[in-house]
């Protein structure tokens, strides 16, 4: 849950979560549009697939764009989709390294707890932390 949350932060801090959303409702509304401008295209899952297919910049070509309202919404959900897929990979890495940098944190929060601690701690303790530091475990 911790990390669903993480990328929800990093998905409404990178505005991400708006651009997302604003493209969902785009898609469906330019799949509308190109279902009543096109006369080539005569149901709404074609023209889904036709909408899909121009965002992703596939173009596999048995469905085509012919008149010009319908080729103008084309060109707009293609650029559309590429700002779209090209925000993922930023935002992944960006997912991934708060992750990174949480976990490393934890360790060291662990590991000034022990040093806290240190009168406390057993022999096989104060072993055991010297052998992390050798190891460099804990990163500070």
């Amino acid at each position: 849950m911790k990390k669903i949350k993480l990328l929800w932060k990093i998905l409404r801090l990178t505005g991400t979560d708006k651009i997302v959303s604003g493209f969902i409702v785009f898609y469906f509304i330019a799949t509308f549009l190109i279902l009543i401008t096109e006369p080539t295209i005569t149901n709404y899952g074609d023209a889904m697939w036709f909408t899909f297919v121009s965002f992703t910049t596939i173009g596999y070509g048995e469905l085509l764009a012919t008149t010009l309202l319908s080729r103008i919404v084309t060109v707009f959900v293609a650029l559309y989709g590429i700002i779209v897929v090209a925000l993922i990979p930023g935002v992944l890495v960006s997912y991934f390294t708060e992750i990174k940098s949480m976990k490393e944190n934890d360790t060291v929060m662990e590991f000034l707890n022990k040093l806290e601690r240190l009168p406390e701690l057993t022999k096989d303790e104060l072993s055991e932390i010297a052998e992390n530091v050798k190891k460099k475990k804990y990163k500070i």
